[in-house]
């Protein structure tokens, strides 16, 4: 959610590059060790929360949040219910942390050294933010909304296998809070149906 510019098109390739290539991902951690010694240059400049959620908010509001909204009329246009979910991540979990297995704990340290000092402030700040501006976009339209970033709050053990995936675990603890929904969403539309063929 940065600015769009040529800089962040090439950081956001790869950064994806480093979560599909197994070979970009161990080079890019040689490097990643090997670069203060080569380079010698400073350390990498904080993000100030304060402004890199505004300006984040301002991103989000002038694009993710016209997509959601395209996606919420066209399957409000097809009668297709329609549920929007924000997914957990890993970096907002640190109120966890004392209960995660190690592995899960260095996931989360990985993730958060992967990114500039600052990004743990900003992330914690910014995602309320984005959640209240789906969720009224999304219910807007008529679609129900579910911000699941706080559903694994008192679970022990490991629910990631890395910065957003999920162990069986966790997606059993994820569904065991969607498809009560689905189901509910289900009947609704069965009911519609079938009044509207009589």
């Amino acid at each position: 959610m940065s600015e769009p510019t040529f800089k962040s098109l090439l950081r956001i390739s790869a950064w994806w590059l480093l979560r599909k290539s197994a070979f970009v991902l161990v080079s890019g951690r040689a490097i990643q060790a090997l670069w203060p010694a080569l380079h010698g240059g400073p350390s990498p400049v904080p993000i100030d929360a304060d402004s890199a959620t505004a300006i984040a908010t301002g991103v989000f509001g002038r694009s993710a949040r016209r997509m959601i909204e395209r996606s919420m009329l066209i399957v409000r246009h097809e009668a297709i219910p329609a549920l929007f979910l924000l997914q957990p991540l890993l970096a907002l979990e640190r109120d966890r942390l004392a209960q995660m297995p190690e592995m899960e704990r260095r996931l989360f340290q990985f993730n958060l050294s992967a990114a500039r000092p600052g990004y743990d402030a900003f992330i914690r700040r910014i995602v309320p933010i984005v959640s209240e501006i789906a969720r009224k976009s999304v219910t807007s339209l008529g679609a129900i909304y579910m911000d699941l970033t706080s559903i694994y709050d008192h679970r022990i053990g490991q629910v990631f296998t890395d910065y957003c995936h999920l162990k069986p675990t966790g997606n059993r603890l994820l569904a065991e809070y969607i498809v009560p929904e689905m189901i509910r969403l289900g009947r609704q539309r069965v009911t519609q149906l079938e009044a509207a063929s009589r």
